[in-house]
């Protein structure tokens, strides 16, 4: 059992990628040696497309054009 619970809001940013306005919840142990970060947007928003796009930006290149792309496909179906 967590001995606090503090919540925020914060700006994520990356280099490749416009900042994400996100909520985190913190857990924390007693001692507060140990915390546990949890990270959260509005499913099914901007912000979540935004967040997603942090986990692959840098890896794959930004501007990429595939003319027989269907654009609605989501990252997790390239």
């Amino acid at each position: 059992m967590p001995a606090a619970l503090r919540e925020d809001h914060k700006m994520v940013g990356h280099p490749s990628v416009d900042p994400v306005p996100v909520d985190r919840d913190i857990l924390a142990d007693g001692d507060c040696e140990l915390e546990v970060v949890i990270i959260t947007v509005v499913p099914v928003s901007g912000d979540e497309t935004q967040l997603r796009l942090t986990t692959v930006a840098g890896r794959v290149p930004r501007a990429r054009h595939r003319p027989d792309a269907d654009p609605g496909r989501g990252l997790d179906q390239w």
